[in-house]
């Protein structure tokens, strides 16, 4: 695979990690539930193998990084480079997660971060990509809403959250990157 096959996929490439953390930590620590726990607790100080979760994720935010940093170098488009700005932003904000688990003073508002920016840059990009595929863009756009949402919810399922929230940030980038696609291959 070509380096510009890479950073062109890296957004992919960081979901298919992400995800495969998220998995694979689980099975590694059954007694870990999304309706008791929030994902980072797969990570904390006191879990054994917590390396698992953190490594994982510090290494998803890399390639979540390269995606923003691709989006901000490769498109005019102000909206969506300040969407990837923003995707960038929340990738350094996973990485400090990773480094910062939970358990530590510096996790919770980390996470915060990693979770709104991740939000901002969803919407935005969902708006910019609206003007060229209505439904595409639309789709993104009502997703990050429902990521706000479900965030008002009185929900005690700290880890039913997350997962909702990557679910909507994985099609998100996933449609983001269908679109990429066909505006080089116009190019």
């Amino acid at each position: 695979m070509r380096l510009t096959s890479i950073v062109f996929m890296s957004g992919l490439i960081a979901i298919a990690i992400g995800w495969t953390t998220i998995i694979v930590a689980s099975v590694i620590h059954p007694w870990s539930s999304i309706f008791k726990n929030a994902l980072s607790d797969l990570g904390a100080l006191d879990v054994p193998d917590n390396y698992i979760f953190n490594v994982g994720i510090a290494l998803a935010s890399i390639f979540a990084l390269i995606h923003g940093v691709f989006l901000v170098h490769v498109f005019k488009c102000t909206t969506i480079r300040l969407s990837g700005a923003l995707l960038a932003l929340s990738a350094l904000f996973l990485m400090l997660i990773a480094l910062y688990p939970e358990g530590t003073s510096l996790h919770y508002p980390f996470s915060v971060a990693f979770f709104a920016l991740l939000i901002m840059a969803m919407l935005l990009n969902g708006i910019s990509i609206a003007f060229d595929c209505r439904l595409r863009g639309l789709a993104i756009i009502v997703m990050s809403f429902l990521s706000i949402a479900v965030g008002f919810l009185p929900w005690p399922l700290t880890g039913m959250l997350e997962i909702m929230v990557l679910i909507f940030a994985s099609i998100w980038i996933l449609l983001s990157t269908i679109h990429m696609r066909s505006i080089v291959m116009k190019s």
